[in-house]
């Protein structure tokens, strides 16, 4: 997966960031007019939020983070189970978009495709990791809450 930035920043409309529809079809629209896969977006605080219709997870100076819930970042159910799941600690804090041009590896989360890697970050290959375990820990989580 190409990923890419968004000019465009999320800015607080009021709405809590549980309420999905508030900025997903100006994202759609911007997504369709670009040249990536999907693209990151950014709060007008200038952290790191989410793509367009997911959770974010970046590995930077050989650690992992993914922003923290608030200003525009949505707790998806997958985002959980990662922080539960993942085999490695996961740090929650605001990501400047700044570290962008830190991250070695990425991957986004939501309950269609479960984990999706990042081959490359604004043109930028990425290092990619197997992550058919956990992906396999997803699956057989989500059979048991059935």
């Amino acid at each position: 997966m190409a990923l890419g930035l968004s000019p465009y920043k999320i800015v607080d409309n009021g709405l809590p960031a549980q309420v999905k529809f508030s900025n997903y079809f100006a994202k759609s629209y911007e997504l369709r007019n670009s040249s990536y896969d999907d693209l990151l977006y950014a709060n007008d605080q200038g952290r790191l939020t989410e793509a367009t219709t997911s959770n974010i997870f970046l590995k930077m100076n050989n650690r992992w983070c993914t922003p923290k819930i608030g200003y525009g970042v949505l707790p998806g159910v997958i985002r959980s189970a990662i922080l539960e799941l993942a085999p490695f600690e996961i740090d929650e804090r605001d990501v400047e978009l700044e570290e962008l041009e830190q991250v070695t590896e990425m991957f986004l989360t939501n309950s269609a495709w479960l984990i999706m890697p990042v081959g490359s970050l604004m043109n930028r290959t990425l290092e990619q990791t197997d992550w058919s375990s956990l992906q396999q820990q997803l699956i057989e989580l989500g059979g048991q809450k059935r």
